[in-house]
């Protein structure tokens, strides 16, 4: 994620009032995506802050070093319908 997407998801969780961090709310929606269990298939996963929909799609994949470990890629993140690329693994 580049860092003008950064600030831009920073500014519009601020303007939603919303507190938390943009890395925080992407860990919490990539560790749901990891539990949903299903692997090298698109996933999305909504969660409800307030009024405000935040939703991520990514995809799990085994870890190369421990295949007990899943590896999620958030490709996309949704608020409230503005979608910004991440493109990111964040676990």
């Amino acid at each position: 994620m580049t860092e003008k997407t950064y600030n831009q998801i920073e500014a519009l969780l601020k303007a939603k009032r919303i507190q938390e961090e943009p890395e925080d709310i992407l860990l919490e929606l990539a560790e749901h995506l990891a539990d949903a269990g299903q692997t090298d298939t698109p996933l999305t996963h909504k969660l409800k802050i307030g009024k405000t929909t935040i939703t991520a799609t990514g995809i799990c994949t085994p870890s190369d070093e421990d295949p007990e470990e899943i590896s999620v890629l958030i490709k996309n993140l949704t608020i409230d319908g503005s979608e910004f690329p991440i493109d990111e693994y964040l676990l």
